[in-house]
């Protein structure tokens, strides 16, 4: 399966920086602030858009090598559900997660479909952002969150 197969002509694709793929220890597309997680759920619509998580290039944050400035998952996720973290995610991995990053990722909405990309390599993504990265309307243009002031 190519992107291609799974991206309609309405279909807008974001992309959002995330220390590694999404799957059953994260089911959830995680927010450190409220406003964002709400801005995004305003525009985001599920099963139309899909959003791509593209591995940090910190190794701090980003532990497995494989995962830095990587195309991980593609996702589509529930943007009118908003709720703690720590009802999505298992209990160890959220603790681990809030012994390293106290206060981080506090609201997430849940994945409702998950799919992994192949050893992709995206430079550039700015950690913490979601952007658009397609529009309908741009036939396929890619922007960065920069240019477009996201």
């Amino acid at each position: 399966m190519v992107l291609e197969d799974i991206v309609g002509p309405d279909t807008r694709l974001y992309a959002k920086s995330e220390w590694g793929p999404a799957g059953p220890l994260w089911p959830a597309l995680s927010f450190s602030q409220q406003g964002i997680a709400n801005r995004f759920g305003g525009i985001y619509t599920r099963g139309r858009d899909l959003v791509i998580t593209v591995g940090t290039g910190n190794p701090k944050d980003t532990l497995d090598p494989a995962h830095r400035q990587r195309l991980m998952s593609i996702v589509d996720v529930a943007p009118n559900i908003i709720v703690a973290t720590g009802e999505l995610v298992e209990p160890e991995t959220w603790k681990r997660a809030q012994l390293t990053h106290p206060g981080r990722w506090k609201l997430s909405m849940p994945i409702s479909a998950v799919g992994h990309l192949p050893n992709s390599r995206k430079q550039g993504m700015h950690a913490g952002n979601v952007c658009m990265v397609r529009q309908p309307h741009d036939a396929g243009k890619a922007y960065s969150c920069r240019e477009r002031g996201s």
